[in-house]
C-alpha cells in the first residue's frame, strides 16, 4: 500500500463562490479533496490517501512560522511511514513556499505542491486535475530524491525554478526548465536529480529588507537597512542599481544581495563596470545572485543568516543548481 498524505493550507483550490458575496471564499480542505477524488473512482486501489487540514488561508497570509510547522509535521509523518506528501495552497505564493520547503526537506520522499487558478464551481476548475496529477507523480519512483516539486497543468517544475508569470490565466506557471511532464497519466522526467544542499530550520529569525530598483525611486528607502539584518535588492538588468542608490549601499555594513528583476533574469559578475553596476557592487561587498530571483534569494539569505553560516554559502547553493 502506497500512502500519500495530503496537507491543505487554503487557497483557490479550496474555494467556492459565495452566492451572497458573489466572490470566492474558503470552503474545502484535504478531507473534502479526498472525498471528491474517491468519487471520481479512478484511483489505484493500492493508494491510500490520508489528510491533514493545517489551515485555510489565502497564500499571501502564510508565513515562515506556519511553513515551519508544516515542514516538521511532514517530516514526522514520512518518518512514521507516509510515502509521499502533497501540499495544496494558493498559487500567489507557491513559488516561495515550495522553495522554502525545498531548502529544509532532507528526506528522499517526494513533496509536491499544487494549487488551482479556478475555484470549484467555475468552468475549467483545475484543482482536482492538479491534485490527481500530483498523486500520479507521487507514486512514480523517479520522483524521489528530487526535493520539492510543483505540478501545474500536467507540467512538473522544481521549486528552484518555478515562477508564477500570469495572475489570472489558467496556464499561470513557467520555469527556466521543466523537470518533466505528465502524459497519459505517466510522468516523464527531463532532468536527473541534483546533488541537493539542505539546511536546518534557523533558530534565529533574521529580518530581511526587500527593495526593488525603479526609475526615479525614493533612494532614501535604503536607509531603512539599519533596522534589518540583510537586504535584498531586485535590481535592473543583470543585477544593477542606480548611481544614487549606490551612494547608500557604499555606507551599508550588513549583507546585501542584488538579483535581476527580469522574470527569467541571470546576474552577471564581470560585464559592466559603471557606477551601480555589478562590478561596482561587488567591489563594495555586495553579492550578486546569478541564478535565484530576488524572492528566492531573500529566503536563502534568511536561512543563511539565521543559521549563522558564512555568506559564501549563497554562491555554494547556487552552484549546486547547475551541472557546469
Amino acid at each position: 500500500m502506497f500512502k500519500i498524505l495530503i496537507i491543505s493550507l487554503g487557497g483557490t483550490i479550496g474555494m467556492n463562490k459565495d452566492n451572497e458575496l458573489n466572490a470566492g471564499i474558503p470552503s474545502s480542505n484535504a478531507d473534502t479533496f479526498i472525498t471528491r477524488l474517491n468519487a471520481i473512482g479512478d484511483l489505484d486501489s493500492n493508494i491510500k490517501l490520508e489528510s491533514k487540514s493545517f489551515c485555510n488561508l489565502p497564500s499571501g497570509s502564510l508565513d515562515f512560522d506556519i511553513l515551519s510547522e508544516v515542514l516538521e509535521y511532514a517530516k514526522y509523518m514520512v518518518d512514521s511511514g507516509i510515502n509521499a506528501i502533497i501540499i495544496t495552497q494558493g498559487t500567489d505564493s507557491i513559488e516561495e513556499s515550495s522553495f522554502f520547503f525545498n531548502l529544509f526537506w532532507d528526506r528522499k520522499e517526494s513533496v509536491i505542491f499544487c494549487g488551482a487558478m479556478k475555484m470549484e464551481g467555475e468552468l475549467a476548475y483545475d484543482g482536482l486535475w492538479n491534485l490527481k496529477s500530483s498523486i500520479t507523480l507521487a507514486c512514480n519512483p523517479n520522483s524521489t530524491n528530487r526535493g520539492v516539486l510543483i505540478v501545474a497543468g500536467d507540467r512538473i517544475f522544481s521549486a528552484n525554478w518555478v515562477k508564477k508569470i500570469f495572475s489570472t490565466f489558467i496556464d499561470a506557471f513557467d520555469g527556466l526548465h521543466l523537470e518533466g511532464v505528465i502524459v497519459e497519466n505517466k510522468p516523464m522526467f527531463f532532468a536527473n536529480p541534483l546533488n541537493r544542499i539542505t539546511y536546518k530550520l534557523p533558530k534565529d529569525n533574521k529580518k530581511i529588507l526587500f527593495l526593488e530598483q525603479n526609475l526615479a525611486e525614493n533612494n532614501e528607502l535604503l536607509e531603512m537597512y539599519k533596522n534589518y539584518d540583510g537586504v535584498i535588492i531586485n535590481g535592473f538588468g543583470s543585477g544593477h542599481v542606480s548611481a544614487k542608490s549606490m551612494e547608500y549601499i557604499k555606507n551599508t555594513k550588513i549583507p546585501i544581495i542584488v538579483a535581476s528583476r527580469a522574470i527569467f533574469g541571470f546576474g552577471t559578475k564581470e560585464t559592466y563596470g559603471y557606477n551601480g553596476s555589478e562590478i561596482d557592487l561587488q567591489n563594495n561587498g555586495v553579492i550578486i545572485s546569478r541564478i535565484l530571483d530576488a524572492r528566492k534569494a531573500r529566503i536563502l539569505l534568511w536561512c543563511i543568516l539565521g543559521n549563522g553560516l558564512q555568506l559564501s554559502e549563497f554562491e555554494k547553493f547556487e552552484n549546486s543548481l547547475i551541472l557546469s
